[in-house]
């Protein structure tokens, strides 16, 4: 191959975009979120991508289920859909413009099995907030009302997870994110 031909990264999907950065520089900034301008590194998104990984599996999702993911471009999204893809789910972004009522129906046609959304959202079986300014603080938590314990596989009971990051000179937090 020529050298000036373009050469596509070594990707299978969104899975893999953090092995190389936290491999590399694990903690360089990954994100930098809220009005505060909170930095998020490379090795504290994969741990909080993990943690959502983690629950969605544990709650019965398995590879190529389907997860409906309803948030504004937020760290929230990028932590649910990392997640997501870490668990070998099938991410279905839908626009959080939408209103409940549009979305449940969207939700259901995709067959999908789980919903996750920030917190306020009817239509979401799970709620995921993420407090970059708190030490990358994540919550993971079953939806007060689960609408997809309707939907046939849907999971009923989810289980909680909570975990958090410490950025760079801070000891607060799990080792996996010092």
């Amino acid at each position: 191959m020529a050298a000036d031909q373009y050469r596509p990264p070594e990707l299978s999907g969104p899975a893999d975009l953090l092995d190389r950065p936290v491999r590399e520089r694990p903690d360089a900034h990954a994100l930098i979120v809220t009005g505060a301008r909170a930095p998020v590194t490379y090795r504290c998104l994969a741990a909080m991508a993990d943690q959502v990984a983690g629950t969605l599996a544990g709650a019965g999702l398995r590879r190529g289920d389907v997860v409906a993911v309803v948030s504004p471009n937020t760290v929230e999204f990028v932590v649910a859909l990392l997640g997501a893809a870490r668990a070998g789910l099938v991410v279905a972004p839908l626009d959080p413009a939408l209103a409940d009522g549009e979305l449940a129906p969207r939700i259901a046609e995709l067959g999908a099995r789980a919903a996750v959304a920030p917190g306020g959202r009817s239509c979401a079986d799970w709620v995921l907030r993420v407090d970059a300014g708190r030490a990358g603080a994540v919550d993971l938590s079953p939806a007060r009302r689960c609408p997809c314990s309707a939907v046939p596989g849907g999971p009923t009971s989810p289980p909680t997870t909570r975990s958090s990051c410490s950025p760079p000179g801070r000891r607060a937090g799990p080792a996996w994110c010092r």
